[in-house]
């Protein structure tokens, strides 16, 4: 599984497709997403990036819109909420960190 370091890095990899408020703090979201896998992140930035797209479609905006709002610290907090790290053997991860190190 990823260190903090390596979750915001892929954090502020992943989140840079879309829009993000200056808001986003991209270290305490790494920090409170001990335990999630790469999938687990890629998931957590997808729910994130699809908040803002709910509330445009909740406002009903003309035909044509295309000026998709930010995403949000709130909207990255939401995600996290949303989305749980899957089971892992982490016996099986540490154990290939010995054996093979990092990659």
């Amino acid at each position: 599984l990823l260190e903090a370091h390596a979750r915001e890095h892929f954090l502020r990899k992943t989140l840079s497709e879309v829009r993000c408020d200056n808001d986003v703090d991209y270290s305490a979201l790494a920090e409170a997403s001990e335990g999630f896998s790469g999938a687990d992140l890629k998931l957590m930035c997808k729910e994130a990036a699809m908040c803002p797209v709910r509330r445009l479609l909740a406002t009903k905006p003309p035909p044509g819109t295309k000026e998709v709002p930010p995403v949000t610290a709130f909207d990255c907090l939401h995600a996290l909420q949303s989305v749980r790290p899957a089971p892992v053997d982490r016996e099986r991860y540490a154990q290939w960190q010995r054996d093979f190190g990092a990659i």
